[in-house]
This record gives C-alpha cells, sequence and structure tokens, in this order.
C-alpha cells in the first residue's frame, strides 16, 4: 500500500466550519471518491471508514488525524442514532475510539449507545471506567446513567453508589428521585410530592427522606416523614470519600450544611 493509492481531499471551507473540522486534507481511495463526494450530502460514513483504514495503514500519521476522527466518528454515530440504528453508531464510535482512545465524549456517547442496545452490563463497566477518571468522578449526567445500567443489570449496591455524591437538589427530578427511592426500599413518591416539598423555615428544596433541613437544621413536618425509615443503619464500611454526621452516623452527601437525620451541624 502506497500513497499513490489514496488521494486527498480537502473539505469546503463552509463544510469545515458547520462540522467543526480541522483544515486537514481527508485520504480516499480514488475508487471510493465518487461514493463519497458524489451524493449530497457527502457519505459520511464511508468517510470515516477510508480514514480508518488510511491510519491502519500509516499508524504514524495518526496523531494529526485524530481531532477530525473524533468528530466525524460523534456526527456519524448521532446520524445512526438518529435513525435508529445503534449498531452503526455503536461500530462509528469504536472507529473514532481506535484513532482517537482517550476523546470522553465518544467514550460517553459508546456506553449509552451500548445501554440503549440493551448491553448494559457493557454499558455499566464503560460507565465506571469513566468515573475512575478524576474530571469526570461526580459529573452528575455520567453518574445518573450509570445508576440506571447498574439498576437495570441488576446490581442494586453499585447503582446506589454511583448516587452517593450527587447533590440533593438532583433527586428533585422525579424520575431520578424514583429510582434512588427504589434502590433505598423507599415507598414511592408521586411526582407531585417529589416536586414541591421544601422547607417552611428557610423554602429549601428537601426530599421526603429528610428529617431536618440541610440548609437550616429547622425541623421538618411528620407529614413529609411519615415514609421514612427511621431506622436505616449505616451498612458501608469506612472510607475517606464517605460522609456521616458525627452524632447519630447517617450518612450525608458532601455539601450539606446539617445532618438530615438528627439535625446535626455538620
Amino acid at each position: 500500500m502506497t500513497d499513490s493509492d489514496y488521494s486527498f481531499y480537502t473539505l469546503p471551507d463552509e463544510v469545515l466550519k458547520r462540522l467543526e473540522f480541522e483544515p486537514v486534507p481527508f485520504p480516499v481511495h480514488r475508487e471510493k471518491a465518487e461514493t463519497i463526494f458524489g451524493s449530497n450530502p457527502v457519505s459520511l460514513d464511508v468517510l470515516l471508514d477510508e480514514l480508518d483504514q488510511f491510519v491502519k495503514d500509516y499508524p504514524g500519521v495518526v496523531e494529526k488525524y485524530e481531532s477530525n476522527a473524533a468528530r466525524l466518528a460523534m456526527i456519524c454515530a448521532t446520524n445512526n442514532a438518529s435513525n435508529g440504528d445503534f449498531m452503526a453508531a455503536l461500530a462509528n464510535l469504536n472507529i473514532g475510539l481506535r484513532i482517537d482512545p482517550q476523546h470522553q465524549g465518544l467514550k460517553v456517547h459508546q456506553a449509552l449507545a451500548l445501554q440503549i442496545s440493551g448491553y448494559t452490563e457493557a454499558a455499566a463497566m464503560e460507565y465506571e471506567r469513566l468515573l475512575w477518571d478524576a474530571p469526570q468522578a461526580f459529573d452528575p449526567l455520567i453518574r445518573v446513567l450509570a445508576a440506571k445500567a447498574f439498576m437495570a443489570s441488576g446490581h442494586r449496591e453499585k447503582a446506589l453508589e454511583m448516587l452517593e455524591f450527587l447533590p440533593e437538589h438532583v433527586f428533585l427530578d422525579s424520575s431520578l428521585d424514583k429510582l434512588r427511592n427504589s434502590l433505598l426500599g423507599l415507598p414511592e413518591q408521586t411526582e407531585s410530592a417529589a416536586s414541591e416539598l421544601s422547607c417552611s423555615s428557610c423554602g429549601e428544596p428537601v426530599l421526603v427522606t429528610h428529617k431536618f433541613c440541610p440548609a437550616c437544621a429547622s425541623p421538618l413536618s411528620a407529614a413529609k416523614q411519615s415514609n421514612v425509615d427511621g431506622d436505616r443503619q449505616r451498612t458501608t464500611s469506612p472510607d475517606a470519600r464517605k460522609k456521616f454526621c458525627p452524632k447519630c452516623d447517617q450518612q450525608l452527601k458532601p455539601d450539606v450544611k446539617f445532618c438530615t437525620s438528627c439535625g446535626t451541624p455538620i
């Protein structure tokens, strides 16, 4: 295989700008040029396949094409998903990750495509790998998706772990609050109850599981506590990443000012 097997095509400036590509010529086999550029719009999936083959033939140029490959793979996968073809989306995301293995956006979309396609176990593993990276560790979107994937694959404890350090306001989303209540074995709340609870003293949003406001420590009404299992015990081992009330040992979120179980200042 030689360079003479390829022709190099630079896309028009308006296309480069619209698709956010770097101005680097795309390598294409001559016999594929008509297939790619003879149609309207341009056949991006075939263009990605050609770029993938070129990088395999000339691995020394991979760095030059990383940015365009990742962007092209993302566009192709998005188009595939819009058409309901998640297997094609996965294939294109895998091409992007072969060329740019550290691209976080491709990794997130790969996990999501696996999850939507029903491969929840594989999706959960991919989300967990993402969460090992420090910048991703507290990303609410990834943690929520990971929790749902672990829940669907039967790993309830791992699902709850994914939700552990999310900010309290996230759980005012009814679907997420329902998921957490299910994991904790709490009675299900209605959507109206989940969205209307607030502290009568300071107006801070609160959850049905709270006995004291996490913002001002005011006791919450009995009606808000009626479905709470007040005897739920701490079941996890000591861990430096976790936060517990020094008085009652209730596990807490990192950003609370008062214990939601006994009202002790944190």
